[in-house]
């Protein structure tokens, strides 16, 4: 399993992003069962996705899941659309991620 996952926006983040990008193959088998696990826990996979109109000034997280068998999961949200469920999902990949600049 790969995930991509990709926030910006928000006050906080200005001209910013946070990326991060995890395949299950590459990591230690505990790391590994604990990201799968996150994401199952998530409910990411059955959510519509989707953002606020009023969500302007929220961060957005976009999340790419490719499953072991192919099948691409593409997701997004803001901060008033992301389940609760997916919060520890978000903090993992938001620890793991790096801050980049988009200029």
């Amino acid at each position: 399993m790969k995930v991509i996952f990709r926030q910006s926006g928000g006050i906080g983040l200005g001209t910013k992003i946070r990326e991060a990008q995890e395949d299950t193959a590459l990591l230690p088998s505990d790391e590994a069962t604990r990201l799968q696990s996150l994401i199952e826990q998530s409910g990411l996979l059955d959510a519509a996705g989707g953002r606020a109109p009023q969500a302007r000034d929220a961060f957005t997280f976009e999340i790419t899941i490719e499953m072991d068998d192919g099948t691409v999961h593409h997701k997004v949200f803001d901060q008033m659309t992301l389940p609760e469920s997916a919060d520890p999902l978000i903090e993992y990949l938001t620890d793991k991620s790096i801050l980049r600049n988009l200029r």
